[in-house]
């Protein structure tokens, strides 16, 4: 069981859990920033360690809790990977200047000194005590360095090369405990005259076999984690015991190579045997100085060992001359020059380390602002539903402060009851897919009030595939379930505006039969009244005409049957007019009109007055038609029912609008909306009905015993195809 953690502590975590699902909406805004002046240097993904447990207060179970965002293992190799010693990283022009000059300044001066390398000095017991503990203590740095790097990134290789700066390490050591005459005669236990000389040979022998395995296993593959420190550590020791064993209990089976303080000659093979382990050493280091640091300052720390070699043991004559102090500051310049770039490195990483860090948490804080103020509601639950994270966003839309839901409530307690039943079943769907999109549901907001929303989730698995927990988006749902409904009473109504609508389109088809039925009735009436009497007529004289001897007789008859045909022209001319007023279609709507009103007066004795403001008026003939039908119909109901003589037509163009006022000072109408729905011929609601196809209108202005005004209005556009092939 952890210890508990006070609830701000547990806040912390949830509000930095609860970064996760907008992860798209990060890419992109880090993709934004990259292009200005804010320039990221690392990439973020997810802590690969398994979810944080932590406990609630009360007796609420232990919540399992996303992980929140941490830096990469890219943005640790973006500053500490990336340091003067990376494998594989190509040195710096700077660092090629520093160490080639480092590796000419130092042959120069061996150049210089060399002849004088057998020149004796005093003999100074304190320089020999401080080199040796600088050599063991530079060495043992840099090999706690090495292996640090080598262990954590699961990197043989360094493994190998710190076991070798830690075998010179120990063996400068006892070569300082064996120094004759320095701390005893000959220091260690066990030890002659001959112990130093070889653990010299022993130790400058062994780093370039170490150097030579460490090339070896530079292409094995790296295993992090899988190195275990103490097995290169017990191989260091074996081989330093059995070094230091060697030059003491077992000098007598080995060959003397002191006189004294001063070197035999079987040394010097010896020496060129060290000196070629030497140069095989810097070999591969020598073919990959190009593409990686770490073997630029091996080779130029192998080179200043190999000068220490040729001025202390092969070019000298013994010790405390020339060349047995100066190789011993080669040697102590060979081990500074790698720990310097180590530690050069280090404090480098370091740097970018605190830079990183800083921009690492410049991107924390700006992902949390993006996250808790986004527009929309983020959540995420864990397996058995519990909401274990929750933007500032969605806990305004639900009234909630983040203690009062994060780790305590079940999301089904902020789901309406119709809601849960949705929840429950798609929850078991989505943790089986992994996938949710735009599923309504109504959330329960503290007040009780209801918050239609539209989630949409996906679902983050184990590394076994089980489901660990879910990231939601939560979009407000009432703007769209307002415009659901606004759309659906548009639809009713414009149903029922179709189904009036059709409903006046068979009134109206009906009306234009019975309209057609009348004009029909009409027609035969004229027919038969007017013209079929004529005719009969005419007929009566043609009989008496041909019975008839007399000659006045005979053109009496003959002057009355051309007066009944003439009359039956005419009045056949009349009634075709009429029908199509041929005016209407030479001269114009004007014109028809003024005809109209003789014909109302020779046929009504109706006296209509015609004006007309003198614009031209361009109207199409089936436009013409209608309103010439209307001006006759409205002018037949002023002679049968407005108890008037005179009645008055004004034509004018207003606004590209032709408008005709038919005005009379009559009965008026007792009844508008009355007479609109009258069914007897072609009345005033057909007039209205074809006006308003053709998108016009009629206005009535009518009263009691004041007479009437009916504008009729239509605009001067083409007409409908579908009426101009019906003309």
């Amino acid at each position: 069981m952890m210890p508990a953690r006070p609830a701000g502590h547990r806040d912390a975590l949830a509000t930095r859990a609860g970064i996760l699902p907008c992860a798209a909406s990060i890419r992109r805004t880090m993709r934004r920033k990259s292009r200005g002046s804010f320039r990221p240097a690392h990439h973020l993904q997810l802590d690969p360690e398994p979810i944080r447990r932590i406990p609630t207060e009360g007796n609420m179970p232990l919540i399992d809790l996303p992980p929140p965002l941490m830096p990469s293992p890219s943005l640790e190799s973006g500053a500490a990977q990336r340091t003067p010693l990376s494998a594989g990283t190509p040195p710096s022009g700077r660092e090629r200047v520093a160490a080639w000059s480092f590796m000419a300044l130092s042959t120069l001066l061996f150049i210089s000194l060399a002849p004088f390398a057998r020149q004796p000095l005093p003999v100074v017991p304190a320089f020999i005590a401080v080199y040796q503990t600088a050599i063991s203590m530079n060495d043992g740095l840099t090999a706690l360095l090495l292996l640090g790097i080598g262990i954590h990134r699961g990197t043989p290789a360094l493994v190998i090369l710190a076991s070798g700066y830690l075998f010179t390490a120990l063996l400068a050591g006892a070569h300082l405990l064996s120094f004759p005459t320095l701390l005893q005669p000959y220091g260690l236990p066990g030890a002659g005259p001959q112990t130093t000389a070889w653990l010299y040979i022993f130790w400058h022998g062994g780093l370039p076999l170490w150097v030579l395995a460490y090339f070896r296993a530079s292409d094995a593959v790296s295993t992090p984690g899988g190195i275990a420190a103490w097995r290169p550590l017990l191989t260091v020791l074996a081989c330093v015991a059995a070094c230091v064993l060697l030059a003491t209990g077992g000098a007598r089976f080995l060959p003397d190579i002191m006189d004294g303080q001063r070197h035999r000659e079987t040394v010097r093979g010896l020496m060129i045997l060290v000196c070629s382990l030497t140069l095989a050493a810097m070999v591969p280091a020598w073919t990959h100085r190009e593409r990686d640091r770490l073997d630029l300052w091996l080779l130029t720390s192998l080179w200043a060992w190999l000068l220490d070699i040729a001025l202390s043991a092969l070019l000298n004559g013994g010790r405390f001359d020339l060349g047995f102090y100066a190789g011993r500051i080669y040697g102590l310049l060979s081990s500074f020059a790698l720990l310097a770039a180590l530690l050069f490195g280090a404090l480098r990483t370091h740097v970018a380390l605190i830079r990183s860090n800083r921009e690492v948490e410049l991107q924390r804080q700006e992902i949390a602002d993006l996250y808790h103020h986004a527009p929309c509601g983020y959540h995420s639950l864990d397996p058995s539903g519990l909401v274990v994270a929750m933007n500032d966003t969605e806990l305004r839309m639900l009234g909630y402060a983040r203690d009062e839901v994060v780790g305590r409530l079940h999301i089904e307690t902020l789901l309406s009851p119709a809601s849960r039943q949705v929840f429950r079943r798609n929850f078991p769907q989505f943790t089986a897919v992994g996938v949710l999109n735009n599923l309504e549901v109504e959330l329960v907001r503290k007040d009780g009030s209801l918050l239609p929303v539209l989630i949409s989730a996906n679902l983050v698995r184990g590394p076994h595939g089980e489901p660990r927990w879910s990231r939601s988006v939560v979009v407000d749902n009432r703007a769209r379930k307002e415009a659901d409904a606004r759309l659906q009473s548009a639809r009713e109504a414009l149903e029922a505006r179709v189904v009036e609508r059709t409903r006046q389109l068979r009134q109206i088809a009906s009306e234009a039969t019975l309209a057609e039925e009348t004009e029909r009735r009409a027609i035969a009436r004229d027919l038969h009244d007017d013209i079929g009497q004529l005719l009969h007529v005419a007929k009566i004289r043609l009989e008496a005409l041909r019975r008839s001897g007399d000659a006045d007789e005979r053109a009496r008859h003959c002057t009355q049957l051309d007066q009944a045909l003439g009359e039956a022209g005419a009045r056949i001319r009349s009634l075709t007019a009429q029908l199509s007023p041929p005016v209407l279609d030479q001269l114009g709507l004007v014109a028809a009109l003024h005809w109209l009103a003789e014909e109302m007066e020779r046929t009504y004795d109706l006296t209509v007055e015609v004006s007309d403001d003198g614009q031209p008026k361009p109207l199409p003939a089936p436009q013409a038609l209608v309103m010439f039908r209307a001006v006759r119909e409205l002018l037949i109901n002023v002679s049968k029912h407005a108890q008037t003589q005179f009645a008055l037509v004004d034509c004018s163009l207003e606004a590209g609008r032709l408008t005709l006022r038919v005005s009379d000072e009559g009965a008026g109408i007792g009844d508008i909306n009355q007479a609109l729905e009258g069914n007897r011929g072609f009345g005033l609601k057909s007039i209205r009905e074809r006006l308003t196809y053709f998108s016009g209108a009629m206005h009535i202005t009518a009263g009691p015993e004041h007479g009437t005004i009916i504008k009729l209005e239509l605009p001067c556009e083409a007409a409908p195809a579908a009426l101009e092939t019906h003309r």
